[in-house]
């Protein structure tokens, strides 16, 4: 039997009929496989695939059929890119040959790589306990790449674990073998460790105190309240290794280390940061690899448009400029930071065994690989407290399922019911909707326009992998409906235009936002045919508490218009009279507030697509200026409504005196001049904290109406969507009055 190592020297070469024969009588028990002498041609149905045949079956010992197939796939077709047709072709074939599923081969003639895909018909995984349940559904294909660029470790390791069940080898442990949810959870286990071990070496007490400096963190006498400050540090150690991992699809791509004198964007380097890494021990510099080494192409490179060709000076080759705001520079003492060479090391042999894919699984396709979407299993392990903050992970089926329906019933509010609509999101096959007399074909643009005009939010984004869900849909949907855009340059457009006009989403954790943006920043790039500077999502997927729109009683709701109410001034002397009483202030200033609000809004429009990082920084300036402004005017709006009741109370006071000789004020109305003496306290106090808070991370408020006053203008989203945190009341008792308040 082949060790793991023997099979992946076998499964890094390109296809061969033969040498795949072998490979089969080895991993397979005796007597289950079943091989035909000449193989069986099949006629193809599909446009791209260009020859079919049996080789043979496998019939396992629990009575269940495997069928083997070999397909020749045409040049030109990117076989990641035609999912619904490949899906399709497999259950023409497991309906017709009355076999349980399919292993099959696709290779392409010359091509150094090719797939291995299991399909079976008649089961799912569950994506929690990874058991198989039976039932009826399309099939699931799941998919090893092989060949000389990948990797291979992980099928290799599956392939001989089916040797070793011998006569036991079930349906089960084949499917099991492809397992995705399997694989993403041997990967995250090994990817904590790693986190843990940057983590540790920070948090060092020989260099705990320099590293906390670097942060700016006090020491703390306890240890929860120092374990609660240095967030910050665990923070960094998931940024920095959240830009590895990127590093390492883009390096997939091709992108990193092209040669100086190419004019596109092929020949790069496919193991790039392994070789950068290289680089620095030759120099005998890889215990600075952070600071002299990765700090550089961070930020002077990927950062930088202003390099002549592209070129980064310490490796000689060239580099694409990013943008978007994933390698926005840290804090300068961050700079200084460094860890063990053996942590690097360790760090990117540990990511050079795994195949980083760079397709978008779907739930009926899974590339067993580490996909865009293990950035979002990452986060949701790695998110602190988790169970305690009611986080939870949703499986992608449910996601998927969640998104469908949410289109489907935004489209039937717009349509009416139909059910072609439904056909039209569950399924996304072309040729169920070429009938010109069809309700699809005949609203086929209204329904596009209703694609690009629907604004979506998720309040509690988390990972994003709910408008990550939605994204895929709307994307596959409007390709269906217009299979000609399904060209890597026009998806691209299509998702950037998605993502500018439909998606918005906010979390309390700036971790989660910052996981958020990765995952849409990825979501472009998988199918970007050459790198273009990302979308800044700055003003999109946004930091803060999304249930409340207040500050310490200073209601925020009304900034985009200036209609902004006082300080508790209602509950005091009643909503009618101060409204009267504020009307004056209020016409004086709304046109002025509605003209910024404006200019913030175009200002945020243009921020998207900016792509010049001097600009961009002037721009998020203007941005953070005007919304101080904002709220600088709230803040002295209350204000002034207070001295207004304080000058109301002084002047009633003044004239009883003068008609009653010796008059003072009784208690009743003391305790009002008393009352707002002490609001009118407070809000100055609350106005320092809140303009405090514009310098830091974290903000315990949402500014819905004017960051997305845009929406609001429309009437609101159209679909908001999300996993909310699951928790019983009894645990936010602290913030139950914040909600109270809010309304709810």
């Amino acid at each position: 039997m082949p060790a793991p190592l023997e099979l992946r020297r076998l499964l890094i070469q390109a296809y061969h009929p033969e040498r795949w024969r072998t490979i089969l009588k080895e991993i397979l028990p005796s007597g289950t496989l079943q091989l035909l002498q000449t193989p069986q041609p099949i006629i193809a149905t599909c446009e791209f695939v260009t020859a079919t045949a049996q080789i043979g079956t496998i019939e396992l010992p629990d009575g269940n059929t495997i069928g083997l197939l070999e397909v020749h796939v045409a040049d030109q077709i990117k076989l990641a890119r035609n999912r619904v047709a490949l899906r399709n072709f497999v259950a023409r074939f497991i309906d017709e040959a009355s076999t349980t599923a399919v292993l099959a081969v696709f290779h392409q003639p010359g091509k150094p790589d090719w797939r291995l895909t299991y399909a079976c018909k008649r089961s799912q995984f569950d994506d929690d306990t990874l058991e198989i349940t039976s039932t009826q559904t399309a099939p699931r294909r799941y998919t090893f790449l092989l060949g000389e660029n990948e990797p291979c470790r992980t099928a290799a390791g599956r392939l001989a674990e089916l040797r070793e069940k011998g006569e036991h080898l079930t349906l089960e442990e084949v499917e099991k073998a492809f397992s995705v949810e399997r694989l993403n959870k041997d990967f995250f286990k090994d990817y904590k460790k790693h986190y843990e071990t940057f983590t540790a070496h920070l948090l060092a007490p020989e260099n705990a105190k320099g590293t906390r400096t670097a942060f700016g963190i006090a020491k703390h006498a306890e240890e929860a309240d120092q374990d609660k400050a240095d967030k910050p540090i665990r923070d960094f150690v998931k940024r920095l290794l959240g830009r590895l991992v990127f590093l390492h699809f883009l390096q997939k791509k091709g992108w990193m280390g092209c040669p100086a004198k190419s004019k596109s964007w092929t020949g790069g380097d496919p193991d790039f940061l392994n070789s950068y890494f290289k680089t620095a021990t030759d120099k005998n510099d890889a215990h600075r690899f952070h600071s002299h080494w990765l700090i550089p192409l961070f930020f002077n490179a990927l950062n930088n448009a202003e390099r002549p060709g592209d070129l980064f000076p310490p490796t000689g080759t060239r580099i694409p400029y990013l943008n978007g705001g994933l390698f926005e520079a840290d804090p300068a003492p961050l700079h200084a930071l460094d860890f063990p060479a053996e942590h690097f090391a360790t760090l990117l042999k540990f990511f050079g065994d795994y195949n980083f894919t760079i397709d978008e699984n779907d739930p009926e396709d899974h590339e067993v690989g580490i996909d865009p979407e293990m950035l979002g299993h990452i986060f949701e392990n790695l998110l602190e407290d988790n169970k305690d903050k009611g986080a939870y992970y949703t499986p992608k089926a449910i996601v998927s399922y969640m998104a469908r329906q949410s289109l489907l019933h935004y489209l039937q509010t717009h349509l009416g019911e139909n059910a072609e609509l439904a056909v039209l999101l569950n399924e996304k096959d072309t040729a169920k909707h070429t009938d010109k007399d069809s309700f699809v074909r005949q609203n086929a643009k209204r329904i596009a326009d209703l694609l690009d005009a629907v604004k979506i939010c998720d309040p509690a984004i988390g990972s994003g992998a709910f408008p990550i869900g939605v994204l895929q849909e709307i994307l596959w949907t409007r390709l269906t409906l217009n299979w000609e855009l399904n060209t890597p340059e026009e998806r691209a457009k299509l998702k950037r235009r998605i993502i500018q006009n439909s998606i918005h989403g906010v979390d309390l954790d700036p971790g989660a936002v910052e996981i958020a943006r990765l995952r849409f920043w990825l979501a472009l790039v998988v199918d970007e045919d050459q790198p273009r500077p990302l979308p800044n999502l700055d003003y999109k997927i946004m930091q803060g508490d999304s249930l409340i729109e207040s500050f310490e009683g200073i209601d925020l709701s009304h900034l985009h218009t200036g209609a902004a109410t006082g300080h508790k001034v209602v509950q005091i002397l009643g909503k009618d009279q101060t409204e009267m009483l504020f009307d004056d202030l209020q016409g004086q200033q709304e046109l002025a507030t509605r003209r910024r609000t404006q200019e913030i809004t175009s200002l945020i429009h243009d921020y998207f697509g900016e792509r010049v990082p001097e600009r961009k920084l002037e721009r998020h300036a203007e941005i953070d200026r005007l919304v101080l402004d904002h709220l600088r005017h709230c803040i002295g709006y209350a204000r002034e409504g207070i001295e207004i009741q304080l000058h109301r109370l002084k002047t009633e006071h003044q004239t009883k005196a003068r008609k009653v000789t010796g008059w003072k004020p009784d208690n009743r109305e003391q305790k009002k001049v008393d009352v707002l003496k002490a609001q009118l306290a407070a809000i100055k106090v609350s106005g320092e904290r809140l303009e405090a808070l514009q310098n830091k991370a974290e903000r315990p408020y949402f500014l819905w109406h004017l960051y997305f006053q845009n929406v609001f203008a429309q009437g609101g989203f159209d679909i908001v969507i999300a996993n909310p945190p699951y928790v019983r009341q009894e645990v936010i008792k602290d913030y139950k009055p914040l909600l109270q308040a809010a309304g709810y």
